[in-house]
């Protein structure tokens, strides 16, 4: 399999190209700036996310967690589950989704620019 490249511009076209039961598009360049209120909490397991108990509508993480994630996600519902490409971490071995992770959650090991996306066997 010859190697992706998974760039945003990659992740952006092939969500321009997608469509709603391949008739309208659902993704258009208007955008809406969500602010999520994340909280750091060592107690919290790595690559998790829980109900914030202090703040309402917020969230808490790890800290490696927090670093890990991208800060400009594009959010959807089930219709974005096209644009999954699946790494596995060659230091932890974990599965990861790359449309969240500038690295991995879980060990810290960087991610490379290029690699052979993983598939289940």
């Amino acid at each position: 399999m010859k190697k992706k490249d998974l760039t945003l511009d990659y992740f952006h076209k092939r969500i321009q190209a997608a469509t709603w039961e391949g008739q309208k598009p659902f993704y258009s360049d208007q955008h809406e700036e969500i602010k999520v209120k994340i909280r750091p909490n060592k107690d919290v397991a790595h690559a998790i996310f829980k109900p914030d108990p202090i703040i309402p509508g917020g969230w808490i993480a790890h800290p490696e967690t927090i670093r890990a994630m991208k800060k400009d996600l594009l959010i959807g519902e089930t219709e974005f589950l096209d644009t999954e490409v699946l790494y596995q971490c060659t230091s932890c071995n974990k599965v990861l989704d790359m449309q969240f992770w500038v690295h991995c959650p879980y060990c810290t090991k960087s991610i490379p620019e290029k690699f052979e996306p993983f598939q289940s066997k």
